[in-house]
C-alpha cells in the first residue's frame, strides 16, 4: 500500500492515529510522518532531503512520498524518530557533552559546504537544477 493510500485511510478513520506533532504535521505510524502545506515548500524540503541522504552521511528522514493537491498544496511523508531537541536539554548538558554536540554539528556543516552544485553550470539554484525565483511583496 502506497502512504497516499495509507493516508486517504487515516482520513476515513479506518486506521490508528497519533497526536498532531504541529499543526501541519501527523504521524502516520510509530516511524512516519506526514507534513501538510504549501506546495512548493514541502517539494523543496523533500528535495534537499533527498540530496542530503544520498551525498553525505548526515543522518537525515528518509522521504517516502510526495503529492501535490489542488489548490497548490501538498503533502509530505518521510521517516520519523521520537526523541527530544538539543535545544531542550542544552542546559542539562555538562560542557563535555556540549562539546561533543557541537563537534557532531561542524562535522555536519562541513559536509554540507563539501557538496558540490550537481549540474555542471554551477548556477545558484535548486537541487533539480532548476532556476530558483523568490519573490517577496511587502506592503
Amino acid at each position: 500500500m502506497t502512504f497516499s493510500a495509507y493516508y486517504l485511510l487515516m482520513l476515513s478513520g479506518s486506521v490508528r492515529t497519533y497526536v498532531k506533532i504541529a499543526s501541519n504535521v501527523s504521524r502516520l505510524t510509530k516511524g512516519t510522518i506526514i507534513k501538510r502545506g504549501q506546495a512548493t515548500a514541502l517539494r523543496l524540503e523533500a528535495e534537499a532531503t533527498r540530496c542530503v541522504a544520498l551525498h553525505t552521511y548526515i543522518p537525515v528522514p528518509t522521504v517516502y512520498d510526495f503529492w501535490t493537491k489542488d489548490g497548490g498544496h501538498a503533502c509530505l511523508v518521510m521517516g520519523y524518530k521520537d526523541g527530544d531537541t538539543v535545544q531542550r536539554n542544552w542546559r542539562h548538558l555538562s560542557v563535555d557533552q556540549k562539546m561533543a554536540v557541537m563537534r557532531v554539528l561542524r562535522a555536519f556543516h562541513d559536509e554540507l559546504h563539501h557538496l558540490c552544485q550537481p549540474h555542471p553550470k554551477r548556477t545558484i539554484g535548486l537541487v533539480s537544477g532548476e532556476v530558483f525565483f523568490y519573490f517577496r511583496i511587502s506592503g
